[in-house]
């Protein structure tokens, strides 16, 4: 396990698509054989998403490390990574409960002159959460696109601390 040095465009990208197209085509295959209706066929396409699960968090850490060193090849910290990811969804996850505690229901009794209760009218009060939960969605949207943004650059091969 190697954080130092770098990894260039290539190779990172490359290694994205080998795992996550194996991680999505053992998904693919793995749904389309539980959805057959044969015991034995639906029992592998079970194990192809166990496998797909054990891949995906086989990779968590190798592909840290991958960003980290894609970070050091365009002259950026990994702690900027970790910045990135520890805002994102920092900022997603504060904004999305707080507008979940935003959600309010108000409740009316409607009784007949006997005071017999006849209808209950729920009204749920969520446009200000609505508004809170989109808004963290955009927001998330917009860091994972910076995050994109600087995984795609090119290298930085001058005045670069971490290149040798």
């Amino acid at each position: 396990m190697d954080f130092r040095g770098i990894s260039t465009r290539a190779e990172y990208w490359w290694s994205v698509l080998a795992v996550y197209g194996a991680i999505s085509l053992s998904c693919i295959l793995g749904m389309v054989l539980m959805f057959t209706g044969s015991v034995p066929v639906v029992i592998l396409g079970g194990a192809l998403l166990f496998f797909a699960f054990i891949l995906l968090i086989a990779s968590i850490i190798p592909f840290i490390m991958l960003t980290i060193r894609r970070m050091h090849d365009i002259g950026k910290s990994g702690w900027h990574y970790y910045g990135i990811e520890i805002a994102g969804v920092a900022i997603y996850y504060a904004i999305t409960f707080y507008a979940v505690s935003l959600m309010t229901k108000s409740v009316d009794l409607v009784a007949n002159a006997d005071g017999v209760m006849v209808e209950m009218i729920v009204r749920n009060s969520t446009t200000g959460s609505e508004i809170l939960s989109w808004s963290a969605t955009a927001l998330s949207i917009a860091i994972s696109v910076y995050l994109l943004v600087l995984l795609i650059m090119p290298s930085k091969l001058a005045n670069n601390k971490y290149r040798k």
